[in-house]
């Protein structure tokens, strides 16, 4: 998940980018450029945090599989 989230935010920028440079040429262009990055950006954004938070899940069951100290 972390990987496809930083692929849509990398996504999301480069179509902010676009936006910015067309915003001059086309105006109708930059205004659906712009709604897609933000929509684009916060689907990454929610893939990282869920991904981390999955991970940290994994680590904290696997510490508490290899903690001696219970026994």
């Amino acid at each position: 998940m972390l990987k496809a989230g930083l692929v849509l935010i990398f996504i999301a920028a480069a179509l902010y980018f676009g936006g910015i440079v067309t915003v001059f040429a086309n105006e109708t262009l930059a205004a659906t450029l712009f709604p897609s990055a933000v929509v684009l950006a916060l689907l990454g954004s929610i893939l990282i945090i869920i991904g981390v938070i999955n991970d940290r899940i994994v680590e904290k069951k696997e510490e508490d599989k290899d903690d001696l100290s219970k026994y």
